[in-house]
């Protein structure tokens, strides 16, 4: 009977929900997710500009390397009456580089004001500004040798060439508006180094020379500037808006010019480019063609340095000539693209 009154009991426990008649069990946490690692971002390619320009201890375009080896004459370029032959002969060997002097005027080579239909002048008169129908033909010019990837060293004054004062340390303000003009007309070129002066020690001082370089640079933040000197390796334009010591280095053989080559581009550290740009052969009053040219050009090379042929103000480069510019080149270009 006693057994039969405790199972009642339990089941109207049950009946009226005892909590002590059945634990309820607690749910199962769930397992809480293994965290995963921070994905590092991906560094973004940079963007480097798709005009000729200088970094990392060279020239560029984008990220395709740019090996300067061209013609560093004839000087009168714009003043002669055979351009097209020139271009044809430079554009179809893919020469990389050439010379163009704007102003050869007013105390330059050309010495009559009058002595070209090219002068970059209203009437041949810096008084009058530069003439857009002369810069208007410069820029046909400049943007066939431009599609063919060949550079235009635009220089802004021949040595000698003041035409707008006697003052070296001067910027006239009609000087100003010729350096803007010529600036702004031309910097739309993919391919092109601006060259403030030939042998600047001449008609302007180094003070003169930086200033006109931060006034291309407001306007220009792209393309390299250079300046050339007289003869010597002593650079006058370190830690400026400079990027290239067109250097003049005569009566220097393939040896000697290694040797100096070397010393100059150790001196720059990749803070600017060394351009041998007139030099001449012993016993000679230009560069040289053929073998001497050649093996000239490669110890250059391989000291770091480019290289601007010179011929004393004449266009004397056989087709064999250009080929072997262009063969460099492209070799150093491959070098230098292979130590990315």
């Amino acid at each position: 009977m006693a057994d039969l009154l405790k199972a009642l009991l339990e089941w109207l426990r049950g009946f009226l929900g005892d909590s002590k008649s059945k634990p309820i069990p607690k749910p199962t946490p769930k397992p809480k997710p293994t965290p995963k690692p921070p994905v590092k971002p991906s560094k973004p390619t940079p963007k480097y500009p798709e005009k000729l320009h200088w970094r990392m201890g060279g020239l560029w375009v984008g990220n395709e390397p740019y090996w300067l080896c061209g013609v560093g004459d004839p000087e009168n370029f714009l003043w002669r009456k055979d351009q097209a032959r020139m271009i044809r002969k430079l554009t179809r060997n893919k020469i990389r580089g050439m010379v163009a002097y704007a102003c050869q005027t007013h105390g330059g080579d050309a010495k009559h004001e009058d002595a070209t239909d090219w002068n970059p002048f209203k009437q041949h008169n810096p008084k009058k500004g530069l003439d857009p129908k002369v810069l208007n033909k410069w820029n046909q010019w400049f943007m066939k040798l431009d599609d063919a990837g060949c550079a235009v060293v635009l220089n802004l004054y021949d040595d000698e060439s003041m035409p707008f004062g006697g003052d070296k340390n001067k910027i006239y303000p009609l000087e100003k508006k010729y350096i803007e003009g010529l600036v702004s007309r031309f910097s739309h070129l993919k391919h092109l180094i601006w060259m403030v002066a030939e042998e600047y020690q001449e008609i302007m001082t180094a003070s003169k020379v930086r200033r006109i370089a931060r006034l291309i640079r407001t306007i220009d933040g792209v393309h390299p500037i250079a300046v050339h000197q007289i003869h010597g390796l002593d650079f006058h334009f370190k830690n400026t808006p400079i990027n290239l010591f067109l250097i003049q280095y005569n009566n220097a053989e393939k040896h000697s010019l290694k040797n100096a080559m070397t010393k100059a581009v150790r001196e720059a550290r990749g803070r600017y480019g060394v351009v041998l740009f007139e030099s001449t052969q012993p016993g000679m009053d230009t560069y040289g063609t053929g073998k001497i040219a050649r093996e000239k050009d490669k110890v250059c090379a391989d000291a770091g340095a480019y290289v601007m042929r010179y011929q004393r103000g004449q266009w004397a480069f056989p087709d064999d000539d250009l080929k072997d510019m262009r063969r460099l080149s492209e070799k150093m270009e491959r070098k230098q693209r292979e130590n990315l």
